[in-house]
């Protein structure tokens, strides 16, 4: 669950029991008691049963006659979570209550009361559209019936006038209600005595996002975007906050942007963004990434007139590869040659990565995609092996040689700087033994981008 401060309502996680999210419009307590009430009642029942139990409560709290009725009904309902007694967050989106739900603030700090804010909806609940949207003029479009008079009477400032035969106080003036009249908008039910406003459900924006976002499930190892880093972030949560607070052609800087979530929403948005961080594996990641969800290429030319993009400053040399961390230097080689590095740095019985061919990659099944992991596909894969050394000797191949056996692999990979002749000689001879292919890789083939031949 994801709770947003907006520039100007920066506080604490923590919201009071009984308020709702949004600070300004705070719940009366008597109904918010009677809510909880009758969820425990109806904590057992069908969710249709639960939810009605929940608009019900919320309409006696938001009827006309306590609530603005220039609002639309359903833009005053909240998609989201309220914080019962207790702390609980209630949900009226979906009907439950969670108890001591935790929230993962995301502050959006401002400069000045000049920052961008565009307002997000999200869709009406169906269960809404189908009790209140209940009507369907001639055309066959979807509408209710929704409530004309004036709050307040003249106090408030609304025209007493007679409109279809009925006199009082509305919330539109004569001129205007006289041309929704003629163009039908307004009329008296069949079953009704007063006249009321046509609100069609292809007009409504839905229901404005308040401060708790309860709909962007997390990325788990069973979501088809994840990449397997415990920290990342769902695209649509980035793209929802992207969308709110920046415009198309607006700057996104991401200083730790790991695996690029970020930047693959702001390119998505048409926003030009900056990602930074500090390991060559997650350049790597995000680069593939981009090239793979936005189509865009990694070229300085395209880059200038803004169809590309360049990475900069990773360690292109032999000799900043040889200070980079052991880990960091294997999953850099293993992305390099264009393998799947094992999460797993102890124990990983020789195998630092491993190579899928496209037919042995498994079908999505129910439109996800298994995580990779260590020995998820027993079918056809090639073990990579990396070495940070100036020269991998024999006994390298020959422990090599031995996992390949006990894999049963017909190839392997091996990447280090060099390779002694005696390890040359080893991996000769032992596809002469055995029919298996060892095919040794050095850094500066990978840095010089001359790996086709001996994939080929």
């Amino acid at each position: 669950m994801w709770y947003y401060n907006k520039p100007g309502f920066l506080r604490g996680s923590r919201i009071s029991p009984y308020q709702k999210t949004d600070p300004e419009h705070p719940p009366d307590l008597q109904v918010w008691r009677r809510v909880y009430q009758v969820i425990r009642a109806a904590d057992r029942v069908s969710r249709p049963l639960r939810l009605a139990a929940l608009t019900a409560a919320h309409d006696a709290q938001h009827s006309p006659e306590r609530g603005d009725p220039s609002i639309p009904h359903e833009a005053s309902r909240p998609n989201g979570a309220y914080r019962g007694p207790k702390g609980n967050a209630v949900s009226l989106s979906i009907g439950r209550i969670t108890p001591y739900q935790k929230t993962d603030p995301i502050p959006a700090p401002g400069g000045s009361d000049e920052y961008v804010w565009n307002q997000i909806y999200a869709p009406l609940d169906p269960f809404y559209v189908e009790s209140h949207y209940s009507q369907l003029d001639d055309a066959g479009r979807r509408f209710q019936w929704d409530n004309l008079t004036g709050p307040g009477g003249a106090a408030k400032g609304n025209a007493y006038y007679e409109v279809l035969g009925v006199k009082g106080y509305w919330r539109y003036s004569k001129d205007r209600m006289e041309r929704l009249i003629a163009e039908g908008r307004v009329a008296i039910p069949p079953k009704g005595k007063k006249p009321r406003y046509k609100r069609y459900l292809d007009e409504s924006k839905g229901v404005a996002l308040q401060s708790v976002w309860d709909d962007l499930p997390p990325v788990n190892s069973q979501a088809r975007e994840s990449l397997g880093y415990p920290t990342q972030k769902p695209l649509a949560l980035l793209e929802r906050i992207i969308a709110v607070s920046s415009n198309a052609n607006d700057i996104v800087l991401d200083a730790f942007c790991g695996c690029g979530t970020a930047l693959v929403a702001a390119q998505k948005l048409k926003r030009q963004w900056i990602g930074i961080d500090i390991s060559p594996t997650a350049c790597r990641v995000m680069a593939k990434r981009l090239r793979k969800d936005t189509g865009l290429q990694e070229d300085e030319d395209l880059w200038k007139i803004g169809r590309g993009f360049v990475v900069r400053d990773l360690p292109w040399s032999e000799e900043k590869l040889r200070e980079i961390p052991p880990f960091e230097f294997e999953n850099w080689a293993v992305i390099a040659i264009g393998g799947i590095p094992n999460k797993a740095k102890v124990g990983d019985m020789g195998i630092d990565g491993r190579i899928f061919p496209v037919s042995a990659i498994p079908a999505p099944r129910g439109g996800m995609v298994r995580e990779v992991g260590e020995f998820d596909f027993m079918g056809e894969w090639y073990p990579i092996q990396v070495k940070q050394k100036d020269k991998a000797g024999r006994p390298d191949i020959d422990s090599f040689e031995a996992v390949m056996m006990r894999e049963d692999r017909k190839k392997g990979f091996f990447v280090a700087f060099d390779y002694s002749s005696d390890a040359e000689r080893e991996i000769d001879g032992f596809f002469r033994r055995s029919g298996k292919v060892i095919i040794p890789f050095t850094v500066k083939e990978i840095l010089e981008d001359r790996l086709a031949h001996k994939l080929a």
